[in-house]
């Protein structure tokens, strides 16, 4: 077959404009029969998937009342399935609305059908033997998403009132025995606590109860799983909480959803301070699609009616914890136009994903082994390296053969369009497009790249995840195995010597193959100047695209003697950064964090000479940071590090300090750069804790000495921070911590 014959069989655009009325009439014909004849959960899936998809054709062909519509049945349809329900009366009516006005559109056309597009033109014969599109058949296994039959929601009156407390008169529903308890805890994920959290995050769990049969069940189950539950009866308790300790899972049981907004925003702020997925699940009267809207809108990540089973909430819990225990997508965004790259970056973040922006094409190559992106969005015209030919670059490697690639362009010209896919590409989005759409596109390919990945071939064990010696490494791809009933077991003060012997082997391997990452977050100046400062975190890649940080490895490390070993590589590794910096022109600062083991050995400040020479890094840039709690405990050792780096010319900095008589006291002993507070001094409403602050940075000053402020995550924090004398902060809100070392201190300092 040659070009031409080739050409004449790919559907023109007219003939997908004149199937386009078509195609959502046979949509709307389906949901209209599913409206007469009954729902059903499996059908109900396909229906909004198609409506997804067929909304961004109608998108691209430039029909936008069909899109519109299409996304609005989509938004009908996947809150429901999230319980997963059945659509209630008032929910019913409207999707019957907006299916009769796809109906109508194809009504409203009298285009002629093209011959033979009609059967195959989107892929599949238009009908059955049944009058529904062989489509319709339900995904493999799908029924098994779902541990009982949908139930129909009702529409409940509307109530005004707040959060009902635990001791509210209100009657609550029978519960449902329970014929067999469910391992609820385990869908935790059981990894280490994260860094700087007040107690373990490992199977930590946080319930705001309303004292119904469904809570204390709940309640009973998780605590037999041996999860560690704390359960408070008021907002206000949930909410002292969640601001000292992060935990894997929120359950809130309400009587009515109007404090919703204000749980929202308290669950994002424990998000936002937290390395590890924080789990919220809803239970409360069964409420109408207005109100479910604005409890995902809140960033719940599941409603369920308070009529549901103990079994129901366990199950829904363990599917939350299996999607939670899964890594955030990583995106990379190569796109030379700085603002349009950081959009599409806001966006993506917004929604969880960890991306890395790209600006010149030709580092690319380099980026991506340290990256190793799930999905790549692709700019299409760049200086020195178009995005096409990048493509087929990234391609004739065999690690990235099958990562998508998505160009993102406003180029209307459809030659380009299929060159770049014929190079490589997965798909082309067109400028100007809606955050919705781009987060759908970019979702959607990452999941389907990850569970081709996982049916490749079975997982590795990964080496953090705590074992015994009846734990047997499986593939998330196999079925799963039967529950067994839970036996009480205590949460272990300390990891089981098994797990510490496992993370230590890959503690060693890691230093042998030089297996640890670095990432860095931005320092800013508080006070107009424009220096470049970073501070550098260690980081673990494991298996499955999981990272630990170094809240997780330095304990197992300190247990092990590895510490100074895992410093001094850390060490290493920075300077070698500072000395590629510099060549580039960048006199960057790096803030260094450094152990007690470290500071005591005797060589530690011969062997940073040498290094700092042999790179040609000035020692000015590179700052050491000792923890409070260890240099206080052994201050002659702190002050003979400090005074030695002093010698050399390395800056010396003290974190974690919290201030108070004896902080005062040591802080006279020590000849330090910089002191770096707890993350209790970002309170900005606290009155007598800002009052404190003003003292400690005064005599901070008084001694030449710079303040910083840690995992600062707003704006209202930042403003208290800087009247109250604060030097520099770090934190969310500057940026999240990744590989990328340009940032624009000039922009942060005006």
């Amino acid at each position: 077959m040659n070009i031409a014959q080739a050409g004449r069989r790919q559907p023109s655009r007219s003939a997908l404009l004149a199937q386009l009325p078509l195609r959502l009439g046979e949509l709307g014909r389906r949901g209209e029969q599913l409206t007469r004849n009954g729902w059903d959960i499996n059908a109900m899936w396909l229906l909004a998937s198609d409506a997804e998809t067929l909304a961004d054709t109608s998108a691209r062909l430039g029909d936008e009342a069909g899109a519109r519509h299409l996304v609005e049945l989509a938004e009908c349809l996947w809150p429901l399935l999230d319980q997963p329900a059945l659509p209630d009366e008032a929910s019913s009516a409207r999707i019957g609305e907006i299916l009769a006005a796809l109906v109508g559109a194809e009504a409203s056309e009298t285009t002629p059908t093209m011959p033979g597009d009609e059967a195959t033109l989107f892929g599949y014969a238009a009908n059955d033997d049944n009058g529904f599109p062989l489509l319709l058949r339900p995904p493999p296994h799908y029924w098994q998403r779902f541990p009982a039959r949908a139930k129909p929601i009702e529409t409940p009156a509307v109530v005004p009132a707040s959060v009902v407390p635990a001791n509210d008169p209100a009657p609550a529903p029978a519960v449902e025995p329970a014929h067999a308890p469910v391992a609820a805890a385990a869908a935790l994920p059981a990894s280490a606590s994260a860094e700087n959290d007040d107690e373990p995050a490992r199977q930590v769990a946080l319930q705001l109860s309303d004292g119904s049969p469904l809570a204390v069940e709940v309640e009973t189950r998780l605590r037999a799983q041996g999860c560690t539950l704390h359960s408070v009866a008021d907002l206000a308790t949930l909410k002292a909480h969640l601001g000292g300790t992060t935990p894997r899972l929120v359950i809130v049981h309400t009587r009515n959803l109007d404090a919703i907004d204000e749980l929202g925003a308290i669950v994002q702020a424990a998000r936002a301070r937290s390395s590890h997925r924080l789990t919220w699940l809803t239970i409360a009267p069964a409420a109408d699609l207005a109100a479910r809207l604005r409890v995902m809108r809140a960033g719940c990540d599941a409603l369920m009616a308070d009529s549901a089973s103990a079994d129901d909430v366990s199950a829904r819990i363990e599917e939350l914890g299996e999607s939670a225990a899964a890594d955030p997508y990583r995106v990379m965004i190569v796109e030379d136009d700085r603002s349009q790259a950081m959009f599409a970056e806001s966006i993506l973040r917004k929604n969880g994903m960890q991306t890395l922006i790209v600006a010149e094409a030709v580092a690319v190559l380099d980026q991506l082994d340290a990256f190793r992106p799930d999905l790549i969005l692709m700019d299409l015209h760049m200086p020195v390296c178009d995005g096409i030919e990048l493509t087929a670059l990234i391609r004739e490697r065999e690690a990235f053969v099958s990562t998508p690639i998505v160009f993102l362009s406003g180029d209307n010209d459809t030659d380009r369009h299929f060159a770049a896919l014929s190079a490589g590409g997965d798909d082309f989005l067109s400028k100007p497009i809606a955050p919705k759409h781009l987060v759908a596109a970019v979702g959607s390919r990452v999941r389907r790249a990850r569970a081709l990945e996982r049916r490749r071939g079975p997982a590795a064990h990964d080496p953090f995840r705590a074992t015994s010696a009846n734990d047997t490494p499986t593939n998330r791809a196999a079925a799963p195995a039967p529950r067994q009933p839970p036996a009480a077991v205590p949460e272990p003060a300390v990891p089981d010597r098994v797990s510490d012997e496992v993370a230590v082997t890959a503690l060693r391997q890691a230093l042998d193959n030089g297996g640890f990452r670095i990432v860095f977050q931005p320092i800013v100046s508080l006070r107009g100047d424009e220096d470049e400062r970073f501070q550098a975190l260690l980081r673990l890649p494991a298996v499955e695209g999981r990272t630990y940080a170094a809240g997780e490895l330095v304990p197992v490390a300190e247990r092990a003697g590895l510490i100074a070993d895992i410093d001094r590589w850390v060490l290493g590794d920075c300077i070698r950064t500072l000395g590629e910096r510099a060549r580039l022109g960048h006199a960057v600062r790096l803030f260094v964090s450094q152990s007690m083991a470290s500071a005591r050995e005797t060589d530690r400040a011969e062997w940073l000479r040498r290094q700092l020479e042999q790179h040609r890094v000035p020692a000015s840039q590179l700052i050491l940071e000792l923890r409070a709690e260890e240099a206080f405990a052994a201050l002659s050792h702190t002050v003979a590090f400090a005074l030695a780096m002093k010698q050399i010319g390395t800056g010396v900095a003290i974190s974690g300090f919290d201030g108070g008589a004896r902080g005062y006291e040591m802080l006279s002993h020590l000849p330090i750069d910089y002191i770096k507070l707890t993350a209790r001094f970002a309170r900005a409403g606290d009155e007598a804790l800002r009052k404190e602050l003003r003292e400690l940075v005064k005599l901070a000053h008084a001694g030449g000495r710079r303040v910083i402020a840690p995992r600062v995550e707003d704006a209202r924090a930042t403003a208290a921070l800087w009247s109250d004398g604060v030097d520099l902060i770090q934190g969310n809100f500057v940026r999240q911590a990744d590989r990328d070392l340009s940032y624009d201190f000039h922009a942060a300092a005006m």
